[in-house]
């Protein structure tokens, strides 16, 4: 008999768990956890699920001077998500709602800090500092970083990936992405890095890491104890390590705005070099995964933005016809 069919307890207790999975994973784990930290705000300030468009205004009122407008619009995503779900009236289709965070967005919006893009160049340097720190966590993070960037890998991708995802060919390396954030069917898809000849080769510092603390399974990045020792390989390492790493890393490399680093200035990097070393649009994307053409064509307009520029004629020697 199948679940449906059903009146036994445990099985009913089956499907509700075997359903709410799959409520789950619906949308990503990051977006989930977002949405449910930002659903906790709400709570938080003493408002009441399912609200009322006359609590949404209230709220919008209340957090306006208190985060940008980006932050608010997820707010009311969670919040358009949890009443949808639950087939509760939205409050926040309504017209007033909809004025207000308009109002918001035309009040407090500026422009948006973008994470500052790696180069080439920064990585070669990051190389170079992580070799002079003989611990198994340099070594880690440098691993970490470079695969990153070469790989334009999203933070979630890139502490995810385990030993089994690895593919070494004579070409360089295949590594398996079971499911991201444009694949949430888990259809998988592949990244392949070259070896390289530039004298900084990802691949071979990834093979390098696996050698020297003689990885058998589990994830490629694990987490470490205090004195650089792997705690486990069941788990992979937290994704704040990787922010703070860059943190960490551009400042000990000196770089200017070392602050506007982060976990994002690897792929970003990775987007605004190709396209300034000659790569096609549709190589640029197919490598990083991407589905959105305006979020690479922004990339590439940041990195050309000095090539073909009209102003560049004006330093020309001016002829009349």
């Amino acid at each position: 008999m199948g679940l449906m069919q059903s009146n036994d307890p445990r099985a009913i207790r089956a499907q509700t768990e075997h359903a709410q999975k799959m409520y789950d994973n619906s949308i990503s784990r990051n977006t989930r956890l977002n949405y449910k930290s930002d659903l906790n705000k709400f709570r938080g300030m003493g408002y009441e699920l399912p609200a009322s468009p006359r609590d949404i205004v209230r709220y919008l009122s209340e957090v306006s001077k208190e985060y940008n407008p980006n932050t608010i619009a997820r707010h009311l995503k969670a919040l358009r998500f949890y009443h949808r779900i639950n087939n509760f009236v939205d409050p926040t289709d309504d017209e007033m709602v909809k004025r207000i965070f308009k109002g918001i967005k035309n009040t407090y919006s500026t422009p948006l800090k973008k994470a500052k893009a790696l180069t080439v160049d920064d990585m070669k340097k990051i190389d170079a500092y992580y070799s002079t720190v003989d611990t198994l966590t340099a070594q880690r993070n440098n691993v970490l970083l470079q695969i990153g960037f070469f790989g334009a890998f999203r933070r979630s991708e890139l502490v995810s990936i385990r030993l089994d995802h690895l593919t070494f060919t004579k070409d360089g390396v295949e590594i398996l992405i079971p499911r991201s954030k444009t694949d949430q069917e888990g259809k998988g898809q592949v990244c392949a890095i070259p070896f390289m000849k530039n004298g900084l080769c990802p691949v071979v510092i990834l093979k390098a890491w696996i050698k020297e603390v003689d990885l058998k399974t589990g994830f490629l990045f694990p987490p470490l104890s205090s004195g650089g020792k792997i705690l486990t390989t069941i788990k992979p390492v937290n994704i704040d390590v990787l922010y703070l790493a860059i943190k960490a890393v551009a400042l000990a490399c000196d770089f200017p705005d070392a602050e506007r680093y982060s976990g994002h200035s690897l792929r970003r990097g990775f987007a605004t070099e190709a396209a300034k070393r000659g790569a096609s649009m549709s190589a640029i994307m197919k490598h990083g995964r991407w589905q959105d053409i305006g979020t690479v064509n922004g990339y590439i307009e940041e990195a050309t933005k000095f090539v073909d520029n009209a102003a560049s004629v004006l330093d020309m020697e001016y002829t009349s016809k």
